[in-house]
């Protein structure tokens, strides 16, 4: 396994096609773009800088979390305790991968996560001279 990490330079990033950067321990991010134009940002200068990821990711919600918060506001609502075990069955028997296809439609906003690829101002530092 290696345990290196890959350090590319802005051009070098957006050849392979990324598109964002992050600073290490933060969640500040800007465009690779802004660091060809305006340099390394200013704040945080003892920091590294990390790649995120090309792909973004949507949120999404999964059935089974979606059947376990259903299930425990259901439990903790007071007409609950008069109900018999029927309700509980009935929500172990339900859908409820049609009900998160149909709530992760919703979902739009997508997310970037840092990658273990180090971004450096000079080529020379991507062989780590």
């Amino acid at each position: 396994m290696n345990n290196e990490i890959t350090r590319l330079t802005p051009q070098q990033a957006i050849e392979q096609g990324y598109t964002h950067f992050t600073i290490d321990q933060t969640d500040i991010f800007e465009t690779l773009d802004s660091f060809i134009e305006f340099g390394r940002p200013d704040s945080y200068p003892d920091n590294k800088l990390f790649l995120l990821d090309k792909n973004k990711t949507a949120f999404s919600i999964s059935a089974e979390t979606i059947q376990f918060l259903l299930q425990d506001h259901i439990e903790n609502q007071e007409d609950y305790y008069c109900e018999d075990d029927s309700l509980s069955d009935e929500l172990a028997e339900a859908d409820f991968e049609k009900i998160a296809e149909l709530v992760n439609v919703g979902f739009t906003k997508r997310f970037m996560f840092p990658t273990d690829i180090e971004l450096v101002t000079e080529e020379s530092e991507v062989y780590g001279e």
